[in-house]
């Protein structure tokens, strides 16, 4: 009896493994499309993946000597997640947190030597909270409060 038991709850567990990956595999139905496009000379300008037209996952735009310039990540066509812009050296230069499209977190700037030159907090679009802002040598610069923009 024991052993009957235990058969059939090996069978359910399979059974419901089958029906989970089935919903989720029926649940992408949209059409996927890797996509690049290129500079005259045939260097990579873009590449990212597409569903059903609308941007989802790391788009990259890049800068004629091949280098990254930007890392955008989206979902379902909205900016989604931490996106990424660098100078021409490699060095980033930009990173923002986005949600549902929007700047939504914090936001840093960075001078061309590596060294952080402004942070900013988003709320829902908006600049909310203390933006600081520092000399190339590391040194603040100044602070502002923003609430609702």
């Amino acid at each position: 009896m024991k052993n009957l038991k235990n058969t059939e709850v090996k069978i359910l567990n399979r059974i419901i493994i089958f029906v989970f990956i089935s919903i989720s595999l029926f649940a992408q139905t949209g059409e996927r499309e890797f996509r690049k496009t290129y500079y005259p000379s045939g260097q990579i300008k873009t590449e990212g993946e597409y569903i059903d037209g609308k941007a989802d996952g790391v788009l990259k735009e890049f800068y004629t000597s091949g280098r990254v310039w930007k890392e955008w990540s989206f979902v379902n066509g909205k900016e989604e997640g931490v996106s990424k812009i660098y100078f021409e050296d490699g060095l980033l230069s930009i990173e923002w947190t986005f949600h549902n499209g929007l700047k939504d977190g914090l936001a840093r700037w960075y001078y061309e030597n590596g060294k952080l030159w402004s942070e900013q907090n988003y709320l829902v679009g908006l600049l909310e909270g203390i933006t600081k802002t520092y000399y190339k040598t590391g040194e603040l610069q100044g602070e502002w409060l923003y609430q609702n923009g």
